[in-house]
């Protein structure tokens, strides 16, 4: 028990730092378009404990322009390869819509998905795996940047 105590406090441990390092991000609305359902659980659970609300989560790319333009999320989590309507396409009606800093978060890292995801004023991309320790400072930065653009 005393190994498995030590083992949680190191998390928690990770979860607060983490939490400070995304200050920017602390009381930020956050909707997460992920159709792997255990992608979007530890999504929800590592932006949570950063101080994020998330306002809803989607399956598909249809679901995530519903709910972005119900919920109108100051940040959109996107996976390129969602069913329905795919990650970029959903990306560029959201932004279409309003003008949200979208993130997409996908397995495909080549230059020409990331030209396309900047060409429809996607604000950052990352690239799978993933881990708390990596996406909260990549977040921080993004929408970061972000918001210095839209109050300028």
């Amino acid at each position: 028990m005393l190994q498995d105590a030590t083992i949680s406090e190191r998390n928690e441990s990770r979860i607060r730092e983490g939490a400070e390092a995304a200050g920017c991000l602390a009381g930020c609305r956050v909707l997460i378009c992920e159709d792997e359902a255990v992608i979007q659980i530890q999504l929800n659970k590592v932006l949570t404990q950063a101080g994020m609300k998330v306002v809803g989560s989607a399956l598909t790319g249809k679901q995530g322009v519903e709910t972005a333009s119900a919920e109108r999320p100051d940040l959109v989590l996107m996976d390129l390869n969602i069913p329905v309507i795919d990650g970029m396409e959903a990306s560029r009606r959201i932004i279409a819509e309003y003008k949200p800093c979208v993130v997409i978060i996908s397995a495909h890292g080549d230059m020409d998905f990331r030209k396309r995801a900047k060409e429809i004023g996607v604000c950052g991309y990352i690239t799978k795996p993933i881990t708390s320790d990596t996406l909260l400072p990549q977040l921080e930065k993004i929408y970061g940047d972000y918001s210095a653009r839209s109050s300028a």
